[in-house]
């Protein structure tokens, strides 16, 4: 018997984050092992008003905290701020920016590394870089897209992108129509440590119409997966034990997800054995209070059991 816990969800939209993280932070994660040399980027510096970048570390349990400035120009620095790691830090350039470099990784540098400047009279602040001290390998993520509509969505259609089995766990989903290559439709993220997803809501003529391809960005590389025209499913059960997406048909489980179009997503764990799906019954299910994810009608079992026959 298996325990189903709350799914804790962070939901917005990539429109969002896109506008609040104006300074571009392109690495995710960087892992390195100890006594290392690790250096973070930060682009889109020139639409800064003066010629300092500011670079901040955060902690899980610490606040934000200055480690110094650099000087974009030259790539001097200014470590005046009583960071106690302070001396561990350096500028180096690369290309016509400045990078900052630990010179030797510690396991007490691992972190969350954000740039910033001064822009209209505030701070802008790039999406932040995790620095993972680590021996563990790089591990791809392993990608499985599914259909998630309901027939009461308004015209609209939503498509799910779920990502697992990779290290390190941070990913960036984005969507697009495999002929034209464009974005479309609105995106909505649901963050499960070491489980996220993406949605994307389209119009349901696009959806019958057009095959959609989900992209996840990694540290290891990019993989992605591909769900035909047409596919339009039912709705979506989330397990956080089971750590994947089931299709909700008569309280039983049914239809594994679409296969992944790369070969990098099958180098994760073997494939879970779909045979047993059948003799799973959920006892109970609730829907999402969140407003958002109820019109796009998803579900999730919270503290209910799930009894495996």
């Amino acid at each position: 018997m298996l325990f189903l816990p709350s799914v804790a969800l962070c939901c917005f939209s990539t429109a969002a984050v896109a506008m609040a993280a104006e300074l571009l932070q392109d690495q995710l994660s960087l892992t390195s092992r100890e006594d290392e040399k690790v250096s973070f980027s930060c682009k889109n510096t020139d639409q800064c008003y003066s010629d300092y970048v500011f670079w901040y570390q955060k902690k899980e349990t610490e606040t934000f905290r200055v480690i110094l400035y650099i000087d974009k120009r030259s790539c001097d620095i200014n470590s005046g701020y009583g960071h106690p790691q302070k001396d561990d830090f350096s500028a180096v350039r690369k290309g016509k920016g400045c990078e900052l470099r630990i010179n030797k990784v510690k396991l007490l540098h691992s972190a969350t590394y954000y740039c910033s400047c001064y822009k209209s009279d505030s701070h802008k602040f790039g999406s932040g870089t995790r620095l993972y001290v680590t021996a563990e390998r790089v591990v791809k993520p392993k990608v499985s897209v599914y259909p998630a509509s309901r027939a009461d969505l308004k015209g609209k259609s939503s498509l799910l992108c779920l990502a697992t089995s990779m290290f390190p766990p941070l990913v960036r989903f984005s969507w697009r129509r495999e002929e034209t290559g464009t974005t479309e439709g609105e995106t909505v993220e649901l963050g499960e440590p070491g489980r996220p997803a993406a949605i994307l809501l389209i119009d349901r003529e696009k959806a019958a119409a057009y095959p959609y391809v989900c992209s996840v960005k990694h540290q290891g590389g990019a993989v992605e997966a591909r769900i035909p025209a047409g596919n339009e499913g039912r709705p979506l059960v989330f397990s956080a034990d089971l750590a994947s997406f089931f299709t909700l048909d008569s309280f039983s489980i049914s239809e594994p997800p679409v296969a992944p179009t790369t070969a990098a997503a099958a180098s994760g764990p073997p494939e879970r054995d779909t045979a047993h799906q059948t003799d799973c019954k959920i006892t109970c299910c609730c829907t999402f209070t969140t407003q958002h994810l109820d019109s796009l009608g998803l579900y999730s079992c919270e503290e209910h059991k799930l009894h495996l026959n």
